[in-house]
C-alpha cells in the first residue's frame, strides 16, 4: 500500500492512497499494472486508486494462501 500525501497536508488533506494486491505477507502491484480510481463522494476528486486484479494475481494469492495453509 502507497500512501502519497500532497503539499497541502497540514491538516490531513490531499492524501493518496494506493492499494496494490496483499499476497505472501507483502503488497504486490498487479500483474497488468493497472488501477481503478477512488473519488470522493463529497467532490468528486480522485482520492486513491485500488489494484484491479487478474486471473494471474488470483492464482498467485491462491497458491501463496495453500502454502500458508499448510504451515499453519
Amino acid at each position: 500500500m502507497t500512501f502519497k500525501f500532497g503539499a497541502n497536508d497540514k491538516n490531513g488533506t490531499d492524501k493518496f492512497i494506493r492499494c496494490d494486491n496483499f499476497i505472501d505477507g507483502k503488497f504486490v502491484p498487479p500483474e497488468s499494472c493497472s488501477y481503478m480510481s477512488v473519488e470522493s463522494p463529497i467532490n468528486g476528486a480522485k482520492i486513491g486508486e485500488v489494484a484491479l486484479s487478474s486471473i494471474i494475481d488470483v492464482d498467485n494469492a491462491v497458491k501463496a494462501a495453500e502454502v500458508a495453509f499448510h504451515r499453519w
